[in-house]
C-alpha cells in the first residue's frame, strides 16, 4: 500500500493516482491518452489550441533560421 504522501490526484480527473503512475504533467494514463488523441485531431482539421501552439512554434522556428 502507497504511503499518503505518494498518492495524488490527476489534474484532469481527479482521481488518485501514485506518483509513479503520472505522467510528467501530473495525468494520469487515460487522460494522458485523451489528451494525445485530442492533439491528433486538431492538428489533422488545423484548428484548436493544440494546432495554434504547434503553428506558432514552427513560424518561431523558422524564423529563426532565416535570420542565423
Amino acid at each position: 500500500m502507497p504511503k499518503p504522501s505518494e498518492v495524488v490526484p490527476c489534474v484532469d480527473c481527479q482521481r488518485l493516482y501514485t506518483k509513479k503512475q503520472l505522467n510528467r504533467m501530473g495525468r494520469c494514463p487515460d487522460c494522458a491518452s485523451h489528451a494525445v488523441r485530442d492533439a491528433i485531431v486538431q492538428l489533422h482539421a488545423h484548428s484548436g489550441p493544440y494546432y495554434e501552439k504547434w503553428k506558432r512554434a514552427v513560424l518561431e522556428q523558422a524564423l529563426n533560421m532565416k535570420t542565423e
